[in-house]
């Protein structure tokens, strides 16, 4: 199940992420041509963007690490992002969960935030000009915000990509979960819902300085963006959550105890059938007796 997709290298290439941790990047119109594999995430990658500058690419993943990689498929940099999160916003993974139910059963808070989940990256957005990367969390109003610098480039053409470096810069908390984000000329929009109320925002950004600033709504602001919040803002009817829209896919990528069993079957039918091969292949090397001759 491909989760995430992007076009790169001038539109020549085309990177996808699926569910079984698997980042492909291949030829683009092409696709059948695979230049390589980022192999190395421990659950589904739903969410990648990429550093067209230094072509990095950029994955986060259900096991909660964001993770850089070459487009050889070299894998660069591993960061686990609850380091970084507040104690209250870490619940204790289950390695071995349970098969995902029709019904949900996480229960909002009074605050907006639902509580009871597995931990998980949900989104993540680049802005290039920045170098920030920002990274949301599953059904959590933090949006964690990192500097992305890499070492003076090598004097030799030919010697690998330098090893980048991802430091924390701040963290954002919205007043609900955060739906969806986007970067736009180096301001950060983030779509938070708060029972049945939407709301957005808008942060712009400055890498240099290491700033974020949320913007307010105005309606005489100088900025084109203040006053599209403030006219935004202003629509009730427009903010207000009357459907509850499609199920959430996320519990649904969560590998179950089946997976599990499925690949225990398979690693005992390969040792099964590396015995038999075995067996055969000494059965057809034995010593044959040698017949006895009539006289």
């Amino acid at each position: 199940m491909v989760l995430d997709m992007l076009l790169i290298d001038h539109d020549q290439c085309v990177v996808t992420c699926d569910r079984d941790e698997k980042i492909r990047v291949s030829d683009f119109p092409d696709s059948y041509n695979i230049r390589s594999y980022c192999l190395g995430h421990t659950a589904f990658v739903i969410s990648l963007v990429c550093d067209s500058r230094q072509k990095v690419l950029m994955s986060g993943s259900g096991d909660c690490t964001v993770r850089l990689w070459s487009l050889q498929g070299k894998q660069l940099l591993t960061h686990n992002v609850l380091t970084d999160l507040p104690s209250c916003d870490v619940i204790q993974d289950d390695p071995n969960p349970e098969p995902p139910s029709t019904e949900t059963t996480d229960k909002p808070s009074t605050d907006g935030v639902t509580t009871g989940h597995r931990p998980a990256i949900q989104q993540l957005c680049f802005c290039e000009p920045c170098g920030l990367l920002c990274v949301a969390m599953y059904r959590s109003p933090q949006v964690l915000i990192y500097q992305l610098t890499y070492p003076p480039p090598s004097p030799d053409p030919d010697t690998d990509i330098s090893q980048p470096s991802l430091s924390l810069l701040t963290s954002l908390s919205a007043e609900g979960l955060v739906l969806s984000m986007s970067v736009s000329g180096c301001v950060l929009w983030l779509l938070s819902q708060r029972d049945s109320i939407l709301k957005l925002s808008a942060h712009r950004m400055d890498g240099a300085a290491g700033t974020v600033q949320e913007v307010e709504p105005s309606a005489t602001g100088e900025g084109g963006v203040s006053r599209l919040l403030h006219v935004i803002g202003g629509q009730a009817d427009f903010l207000t959550v009357t459907d509850l829209g499609a199920p959430d896919p996320i519990p649904h990528l969560w590998k179950s105890h089946t997976d599990g069993y499925i690949e225990e079957y398979k690693e005992r039918k390969r040792q099964r059938m590396e015995g038999k091969e075995e067996s055969r292949w000494g059965r057809k090397h034995q010593r044959r007796p040698e017949r006895q001759t009539k006289r």
